[in-house]
C-alpha cells in the first residue's frame, strides 16, 4: 500500500527547491502588488497635482483679469492688453487640454473645462484671436476645439 523506502538527499534537497522556488513566486506576487498599489497612488497624486494646477492658473487668470480691465487704463493700452489676456486665455485651455491627455481628470471637470471652452468661444473677440493663432496649437487641440463649438 505505502511506499516506505528511505527519503534519499536527492529527495530532499528537490523538496528544498521547491519550497525556495515557491517562497520566491510568493515573494514575487506580494512585491508586483506593492508596486501596483504604489503605481496607483502615484497616479492619483500626479491626477490632484494636475487639477490644483489648473485651479491655480484659473485664478490667476481671474487676477489678470482684474488687473487689466480694472486699473483704468488708456482705451489702446486697454486694447492690447485684451489682445493678450485673450491668447493667455486660449493658451490656459490649451494647456488644460494637453494635460488632460498625459492624465485622466474627473468627468465633471472634463465637462466644465468643455461648457467653459464653448461658452468662451460664442465671444466675438476670442474667436479672432483664435482665427489668428490657431496655426501655432496642435492638430489636436484645434480639432478639440472646433468639435467643442459644435463645427464639423
Amino acid at each position: 500500500m505505502f511506499n516506505l523506502t528511505p527519503i534519499s538527499t536527492s529527495d530532499l534537497i528537490f523538496l528544498l527547491q521547491v519550497l525556495v522556488v515557491s517562497a520566491g513566486f510568493y515573494f514575487s506576487w506580494r512585491s508586483l502588488e506593492a508596486a501596483i498599489q504604489t503605481l496607483n497612488l502615484g497616479t492619483r497624486n500626479a491626477q490632484a497635482q494636475l487639477f490644483n494646477q489648473i485651479v491655480l492658473q484659473g485664478r490667476d487668470l481671474n487676477y489678470k483679469f482684474m488687473d487689466i480691465f480694472l486699473s483704468g487704463n488708456g482705451v489702446e493700452e486697454l486694447r492690447e492688453k485684451q489682445k493678450l489676456y485673450t491668447g493667455t486665455v486660449i493658451a490656459y485651455y490649451a494647456s488644460c487640454y494637453e494635460l488632460k491627455k498625459v492624465l485622466a481628470l474627473p468627468p465633471h471637470v472634463e465637462k466644465l473645462l468643455d461648457a467653459e471652452l464653448r461658452e468662451l468661444m460664442r465671444e466675438k473677440q476670442i474667436r479672432d484671436k483664435w482665427d489668428e493663432v490657431k496655426h501655432l496649437y496642435s492638430q489636436d487641440f484645434l480639432l478639440y476645439v472646433e468639435s467643442v463649438r459644435g463645427i464639423k
